[in-house]
């Protein structure tokens, strides 16, 4: 859906997404952020760039890292990407009666606690 209508693939989206929030990341941060290998991430990253979204720095106190910033084009696609999210949400969970939603955000509330649980339990893993 995003991609037919918005350009953009969705994992890109999403990562786009969590530079906004955090202007400046570092790449490894962002790769522990999304629970991707650094390969995976420098790839979306690189289509990120090369749409004009992110641009990538070397951190001027650590040159072992490279950290990400949103650009102008980048704020400007986030906004069309949460326009189409907000429709595509009005048109399926926003034509559910009121008690379903609510029960349909319980349930994806207690499904993201616990894949939080077991995220948190894999990084502690030797």
């Amino acid at each position: 859906m995003l991609e037919r209508r918005g350009g953009m693939h969705h994992g890109e989206a999403f990562c786009l997404r969590l530079i906004v929030e955090n202007d400046g990341v570092s790449q490894r941060d962002l790769a522990d952020m999304v629970h991707l290998s650094r390969p995976r991430v420098t790839k979306i990253l690189q289509a990120l760039e090369r749409k004009g979204a992110i641009d990538r720095k070397t951190d001027p106190h650590d040159q072992r890292l490279t950290r990400v910033f949103v650009t102008d084009a980048g704020r400007a696609s986030e906004k069309k990407i949460n326009k189409i999210f907000e429709e595509y949400l009005d048109r399926t969970v926003g034509t559910m009666a009121p008690e379903d939603r609510e029960e349909l955000t319980r349930l994806l509330g207690l499904l993201g606690d616990r894949i939080q649980e077991v995220l948190c339990e894999e990084d502690s893993l030797p």
